[in-house]
């Protein structure tokens, strides 16, 4: 998934930005993914049992809920619902407010 990183970050250096915003990226998609895995099992609840593949057990359940997880994973890595876009516009703003309140805090403390 694509996510724009077009945001104003000109008072930060750009090495730690582009971390930051690596893990932001990471943890926008990982929340996504996980959003996306929950919707699926609680859409698997919704279909009819049947014993088409044998009976309901720990090997069923097991393997539709590592099916959901990585139906997951490959949704949101492949663009999703778009919610890791706007989280991860949400989520650096709001570290670069942080950041740029520190930043003030060091300058009126002469530090």
């Amino acid at each position: 998934m694509e996510i724009n990183k077009n945001l104003d970050y000109t008072h930060l250096t750009k090495a730690a930005t582009d971390k930051q915003q690596e893990k932001t990226i990471k943890a926008a998609k990982e929340w996504e993914s996980y959003f996306i895995g929950y919707m699926l099992k609680e859409m698997r609840k919704t279909i009819p049992k049947s014993d088409v593949l044998g009976s309901d057990g720990f090997a069923k359940d097991t393997y539709y809920e590592m099916l959901d997880q990585q139906l997951a994973q490959n949704i949101a890595e492949n663009g999703g619902f778009g919610f890791a876009n706007s989280l991860y516009k949400n989520l650096f703003n709001q570290q670069m407010k942080i950041v740029n309140q520190q930043e003030l805090e060091k300058v009126y403390k002469g530090v």
